[in-house]
């Protein structure tokens, strides 16, 4: 049965839940959501369960591989929008190729107001101030795998293993672009040394970096850390409920009326080093997102050809053009660096 173009979309979201390991949509079973999956791409595939060289060399498989970039697109955008801890502090936009999404910045502008006489409007003028439009640049991001001919030529499962797999992979890298640049701002972009602490813990210290933050922006704030970090919060107030966190969670879920919430630890690629500072405890105020993700165009899947290797592999290149930046008004976020 060949397959139907326009429904590639709805296969699309069904593999994303798949792949990310969330209830499936339209009450779909995980192992109906996988069959779905890989029904989908045999039907794209000419109706054959395994790649046929001689269909890659005529052309005869553009449908396959336009369905296995969609998949990993959907993939990637919804497992970043859907985790728990970035779906805090990140915020997503997909555009087309060329956008450049403008995000506006406003900083917190507080005028002076004056006491007056009835009728007197003899006033200083006071500038509207404080806005700025701030944009993030994109570029291409790739990854090349290759797989044994004769072991994708057999079976077209492992074509589905491969999409995951390269979909986490992305997903890994925008977790590790977020982390350089959470851990990276400067005492400028902070909004000076007032909003940088560092030192050994100091809890009134720490009530004041939130006092600030809160009174730069009139929002709640929230404080930020690993596991590790939020554990080194203690305080002279020893509750029942935060004896209770701290033996169920490791941390006080609380500290002085303020909500802390974990940033999920992760290793940095290939190595067993963490990704996140445990001794960086960061405040946000607010609902806006400070860490921005555009994602721009459409992904490319590049082949290459089995017999240019001399171990008779298949290449794919698979690349999308996305980026990752700090936009956020001065004073938003404050920084306490436990040494």
């Amino acid at each position: 049965m060949a397959f139907d173009i326009t429904k590639i979309n709805d296969i699309s979201d069904v593999a994303a839940d798949v792949y990310s390991g969330k209830a499936l949509r339209g009450n779909f079973s995980t192992e109906d959501g996988e069959r779905l999956v890989y029904n989908a791409l045999v039907d794209a595939n000419n109706g054959k369960t395994y790649l046929d060289p001689r269909d890659i060399r005529d052309g005869k498989c553009s449908t396959l591989f336009a369905l296995v970039e969609t998949i990993i697109k959907k993939t990637v955008v919804e497992g970043v929008r859907n985790d728990p801890f970035l779906n805090k502090i990140l915020e997503t936009r997909v555009v087309k190729a060329g956008d450049k999404p403008v995000f506006v910045v406003k900083d917190a502008n507080w005028y002076t107001v004056s006491e007056v006489s009835g009728g007197n409007q003899a006033l200083r003028r006071q500038r509207i101030v404080g806005t700025e439009e701030v944009t993030v640049p994109t570029h291409w991001h790739a990854v090349k795998i290759y797989e044994e001919m004769e072991r994708l030529l057999g079976n077209m499962a492992s074509m589905t293993e491969n999409i995951g797999d390269v979909a986490r992979s992305f997903q890994e890298d925008i977790w590790r672009q977020v982390a350089v640049i959470w851990q990276g701002l400067t005492q400028e972009q902070l909004g000076g040394a007032t909003y940088d602490i560092t030192g050994s813990w100091d809890e009134a210290a720490m009530v004041k970096l939130i006092q600030h933050v809160e009174a730069a922006t009139g929002q709640r704030a929230s404080i930020y850390g690993t596991k590790l970090g939020l554990s080194k919060m203690t305080s002279g107030v020893a509750a029942n409920a935060a004896k209770d966190d701290m033996y169920n969670i490791g941390y006080y879920g609380k500290f002085r009326g303020t909500n802390a919430i974990e940033v999920p630890q992760r290793h940095k690629a290939g190595t067993t080093d963490f990704l996140f500072n445990d001794n960086v405890l960061t405040v946000i105020a607010g609902p806006a997102k400070p860490v921005k993700l555009v994602i721009e165009g459409n992904p490319l899947i590049n082949l290459g050809s089995y017999f240019d290797n001399q171990d008779l592999t298949q290449d794919y290149v698979y690349g999308q053009k996305y980026g990752v930046g700090y936009v956020a008004a001065n004073g938003m976020i404050g920084r306490n660096t436990i040494s």
